[in-house]
């Protein structure tokens, strides 16, 4: 049984654009648990949010603040792409392991393809120093996110709404072959788990 190169590593998803969307489904179809907090509807392709569970809540909000709070003290990795309310410090003070990715609100497929590479470093690193990290990205020159539907190839995944084809991880590693664990979810189809995960 092959395990996935970031099976035991949990990202909290804290994005709101495509670009931040696609960051995390990279984490997530390299086996990462993806938990994704959402406040409102979600933009960009279903397909940016496979392999991810999501929680309706607004981390704007007070309530919202302290959950995120709480689940940072649980993850390995947050991902952020706007304003979250709590700085570095605040995220290191619940969680000094924590590796921040602050990505720029304007990125797009090579900001995407980048931050993951510079996840797998600072995760190289953590295990080396103990510590976490901040990485804060800066967009590389434009790439397009959104390719056309006939691009790439596809699984076959089951989901509430039938068995639809979703698109491939986009990497293939000889050892531990990646495929979609999650269909895209609804917003806040997975309260309930992240409710647990709060205890």
């Amino acid at each position: 049984m092959y395990r996935l190169p970031l099976f035991d590593h949990r990202v909290l998803d804290l994005t709101t654009t495509p670009a931040g969307a696609y960051t995390t489904r990279l984490l997530g179809d390299l086996g990462a648990e993806v938990v994704l907090l959402e406040a409102a509807e979600r933009t960009g392709h279903a397909d940016l949010y496979v392999n991810k569970y999501s929680a309706a809540i607004d981390v704007a909000a007070a309530e919202g603040r302290t959950a995120m709070l709480k689940l940072i003290a649980g993850s390995d990795i947050v991902v952020y792409d706007r304003p979250i309310g709590a700085d570095y410090a605040d995220l290191k003070a619940a969680n000094g392991r924590i590796i921040a990715l602050a990505l720029p609100p304007d990125g797009n497929a090579g900001t995407a393809v980048a931050a993951a590479g510079a996840v797998g470093l600072a995760l190289w690193d953590q295990r080396r120093t103990g510590g976490g990290s901040l990485i804060e990205l800066r967009s590389p020159p434009a790439v397009a996110i959104a390719a056309a539907p006939e691009v790439g190839t596809f699984e076959p995944v089951s989901s509430s709404e039938g068995v639809r084809d979703v698109r491939s991880p986009h990497w293939r590693l000889s050892e531990t072959p990646l495929h979609v664990r999650l269909p895209a979810p609804q917003r806040g189809e997975h309260d309930e788990y992240v409710q647990r995960l709060l205890g």
